[in-house]
């Protein structure tokens, strides 16, 4: 995780690649399954800690915050955002609470699929793959940094008043499904 870039470290992504990536999304029909995100990461944490999410009791979002490895339940926990690494392979870089949601034979061929239009388009490092929330689906998130130690927060669009710039870390093939992080002025 930590050798991740920071979103304002990488580079603008070109709309052909995220228009070529969301006719894949699409062409396998797993909009509700799967979006794609700029691979980026927040915080920097010590040894032995993951990122891992979990719904907030007071407001409708998720928590996503830095927490010891050995103190969680990994039964109760599945990857939710997946860069492309060592060997063609996707792994997470960040985790959620509960389990995985089943995969079908569809969703394995959109990810070979996704992973060759990657490797094929130099996007490995760039873009990587998101298991979508069933409960956030169509809520447009905003991603906010708190800090190092307490991570970030994602909220629903309608639930803030944002007043800083944004900018998009994420897409899906429903036109105007997006991920925003917070920004600078």
């Amino acid at each position: 995780y930590n050798t991740l870039p920071d979103d304002a470290d990488q580079p603008d992504v070109a709309e052909a690649f995220i228009m070529g990536l969301r006719s894949l999304i699409k062409e396998f029909g797993v909009q509700n399954k799967f979006s794609l995100h700029l691979a980026h990461g927040h915080v920097k944490m010590a040894r032995g800690m993951v990122m891992a999410g979990m719904p907030m009791d007071n407001l409708p979002g998720l928590w996503t915050h830095p927490t010891k490895a050995n103190q969680l339940d990994l039964g109760a926990l599945h990857g939710y955002v997946f860069g492309l690494g060592a060997g063609s392979r996707f792994h997470p870089y960040e985790c959620r609470q509960g389990p995985p949601p089943p995969m079908t034979a569809n969703d394995n061929d959109f990810i070979a699929a996704a992973r060759k239009y990657l490797e094929l388009n130099g996007l490995a490092g760039l873009i990587g793959v998101e298991l979508l929330d069933q409960d956030t689906l169509g809520k447009h998130p905003k991603e906010f940094v708190l800090s190092d130690t307490d991570g970030t927060v994602m909220l629903p669009a309608d639930e803030v008043n944002p007043t800083k710039t944004y900018r998009i870390t994420g897409w899906n093939a429903v036109e105007g499904i997006t991920d925003l992080k917070h920004g600078s002025d």
